[in-house]
């Protein structure tokens, strides 16, 4: 252990590729080198064991409300501040807001048909019920995004900040948040698709849904 400065750095690693034993520089103090071994149930019982725990405490810790990621907060070690992960990164760690639905109309009248019609010109109404955001002094802290593509796949309508708004917490968990765009006069007719991307300001995590509309 003495070593484990040099080990873990190129040195240690350059020596066990010098070495005819594999051995590095902490190795060759305590002279201890490494071995082929055969492989057997015990072996490989043995590494599916550590394995599982490792992926049973990363759910876990991914999964907690007040891990370090969630918060924002910032860690150092001495001099150096660890970089924060992209928000790409924390999504495929599964940090991320969950969309339960996201349906057109207003939370009073929705329309639960699979593939609404409109007209061109119309406005179209959306609400979104999310949830696992963060919580801080009783408030949530959500923002909206919509995207809606032609039938062709091209962006017809990109509009940032749809919703950018704190709420109170909700005893229930879970938010409904409404947004709405106007749909230009001349329109083809087809199928369209709009997409929603959602933030939550506090705890730096996204979310994602889309659905589509016929245009008559």
């Amino acid at each position: 252990n003495l070593f484990r400065f040099f080990d873990h750095n190129p040195v240690g690693y350059l020596a066990a590729i010098l070495s005819t034993q594999k051995q590095r520089t902490g190795d060759l103090a305590a002279d201890t080198r490494v071995i082929r071994s055969q492989w057997n149930l015990r072996r490989l019982a043995a590494i599916l064991v550590i394995f599982g725990i490792i992926a049973g405490l990363g759910y876990f810790g991914i999964n907690n409300k007040d891990n370090f990621i969630r918060q924002e907060r910032i860690i150092r070690v001495g001099p150096w501040q660890l970089p924060d992960l992209p928000s790409r990164a924390k999504y495929l760690l599964g940090l991320r807001l969950k969309v339960s639905q996201f349906f057109f109309g207003k939370p009073s009248a929705p329309i639960r048909d699979t593939e609404p019609m409109y007209a061109p010109g119309e406005i179209v109404y959306l609400s979104t019920e999310i949830s696992g955001f963060i919580v801080k002094d009783e408030y949530i802290w959500l923002q909206q995004d919509l995207l809606v593509l032609n039938p062709q796949g091209e962006a017809l309508i990109d509009m940032l900040n749809v919703v950018n708004k704190k709420y109170p917490a909700p005893a229930s968990g879970r938010q409904l948040i409404t947004s709405s765009f106007l749909l230009p006069l001349r329109l083809p007719a087809g199928s369209y698709i709009v997409k929603a991307k959602l933030r939550d300001r506090y705890g730096n995590m996204i979310g994602e849904a889309d659905n589509k509309f016929l245009v008559q």
